[in-house]
């Protein structure tokens, strides 16, 4: 019997006897003792045990309860219990229930015996309930070391394709890898030391990826340097839960196990899906959050110049106005320093009003694909470039609107479902709408994500719906198995 069932039975158990083995308020009204019947024989029959009044001192107790004569008044008693005094059915010659009597001696009793069982119950259950939740988590943790080693063993199955010993245990000890935040006591200057410390952990990983993958394309090897970072994270997520319930179970501590507990499904729901995103990121595919990247490179007739780190702007004119588009570099998978390349154009052309569109978090009920229009950068608050951006606008005062389309949590870092690809020609709309609207001359329009999968002008991206076929029918057949429900509810 496993920790769930032993939990259950002990429920069960604790329910019977509070509540059958004390006498019901109904039973010990009118109480008769049945001592009062001088001589009692006992006959026991099949499950209970029937005693039958022969000679009564006092008939008339026997007449009180129903029966018209002493020969005729029954005591039948539940073979379980084989007392008269615990629970007594008085009957008649018909067979038929007049009334039922008990004593308080044998309430007293049954209270008792229940307190004592709710003193060893309360004693023993939290250790039976922390065994019970540890050995759902343990489950939970073999099912997150599974995704682990398959994120891991898809990295390295794309990034060298016989790989020794050796380029095994790199690729293991480089899971470990960390990145240290800088002192934020003094917030002063945070921003600056935060982007010197995230320039540096993309240093190290590219370094890595030329060790093991030194003859890949350019462009793949953009590819494996994120999809190193996924199977990180699902390395990470599996050794962050296995130390919390190493924990519980040393510490005995059931505040940790309901912690974990509760946090458990969202857990395994962000492991699942960066293995997902792992394998779309080494196989160059398309990711939710690739429809900001995917909506700018649909207004580019050309590639544009890199103006900087990864960062590409071609001029463009849409409904008769200048518009300058900007989206990280692609097909490769890469984010790229938007905000210098933001500094320097603004700086240059004398832009005066900026566009920004971006995959953003749906609220449950909401729809994905949805598209919503608002002021600000949209962008990810996480990192420096949001910062420096809107440090640039309110230098040159400038105007901003925002588009974001809404993504579950998990559907913006496995491969681009259909709802969000479809969200394409809504937003492409809306962004023509301010364009239209807007007063100034000359536009800025950021597509703002990771570009994996998407080239860099709308003739490239043509092939998208064919490239993504594959897992939109995978997604399809596993919404069938979760009866209609999509993949983050």
């Amino acid at each position: 019997m496993n920790m769930k069932n032993l939990s259950i039975f002990l429920l069960i158990l604790l329910v019977f006897t509070s509540g059958c083995l004390t006498i019901p308020e109904h039973m010990l009204s009118n109480n008769k003792d049945v001592s009062s019947c001088s001589s009692l024989t006992a006959y026991e029959e099949k499950s209970c045990v029937t005693v039958v009044a022969i000679n009564s001192n006092d008939a008339s107790i026997c007449a009180e309860l129903g029966a018209d004569m002493v020969q005729d008044c029954y005591y039948e008693v539940g073979s379980a219990l084989k007392n008269p005094q615990i629970c007594v059915s008085i009957q008649d010659s018909d067979g038929k229930i007049s009334c039922q009597i008990g004593t308080t001696k044998a309430k007293s009793n049954n209270s008792m015996l229940s307190f004592l069982f709710f003193i060893v119950f309360f004693m023993f259950y939290p250790k039976i309930y922390i065994w019970q939740m540890t050995y759902q988590l343990e489950t939970e943790l073999k099912k997150l070391e599974e995704y682990a080693k398959k994120s891991e063993a898809i990295v390295l199955k794309k990034m060298n394709k016989k790989p020794t010993k050796e380029v095994k245990d790199k690729l293991k000890g480089f899971m470990d890898f960390f990145v240290s935040t800088p002192v934020d006591t003094d917030p002063y200057g945070i921003i600056d030391k935060v982007d010197v410390i995230i320039n540096n952990s993309e240093r190290r990983i590219n370094k890595f990826v030329n060790e093991i993958a030194p003859n890949a394309a350019k462009e793949d090897k953009a590819n494996f340097n994120m999809g190193l970072k996924g199977a990180m994270s699902t390395v990470q997520l599996f050794k962050i839960v296995r130390h919390m319930i190493i924990l519980t179970k040393k510490m005995h501590n059931l505040q940790f196990a309901m912690i974990l507990q509760m946090q458990i499904p969202m857990i395994m729901k962000m492991a699942k899906a960066n293995v997902k995103a792992t394998k779309a990121f080494v196989d160059g595919v398309p990711i939710g959050d690739s429809i900001g990247p995917l909506v700018a490179a649909s207004f580019k007739t050309k590639n544009g110049e890199e103006l900087a780190e990864d960062i590409i702007v071609s001029k463009e004119t849409i409904v008769k106005k200048t518009v300058f588009v900007m989206k990280s570099k692609g097909p490769g998978s890469r984010l790229g320093n938007y905000s210098s390349a933001v500094e320097k154009l603004v700086k240059k052309e004398k832009i005066k009003y900026i566009i920004t569109v971006d995959a953003s978090q749906k609220l449950e009920g909401e729809i994905t694909g949805s598209v919503a229009s608002g002021v600000g950068i949209a962008m990810s608050p996480f990192g420096v470039h949001k910062f420096k951006i809107e440090a640039v606008l309110t230098k040159y005062n400038m105007e901003v609107d925002g588009l974001i389309i809404k993504q579950g949590i998990s559907e913006a870092s496995i491969p681009m479902n259909e709802k969000i690809y479809k969200a394409l020609e809504p937003t492409r709309i809306e962004v023509e709408k301010l364009i239209e609207e807007s007063k100034h001359k000359k536009i800025l329009l950021i597509g703002v994500g990771n570009t994996v999968g998407v080239d860099n002008n709308k003739k490239a991206i043509l092939n998208l719906p064919k490239l993504l076929k594959g897992d939109w029918d995978k997604y399809a057949e596993e919404k069938k198995k979760h009866k209609g429900k999509d993949l983050d509810d």
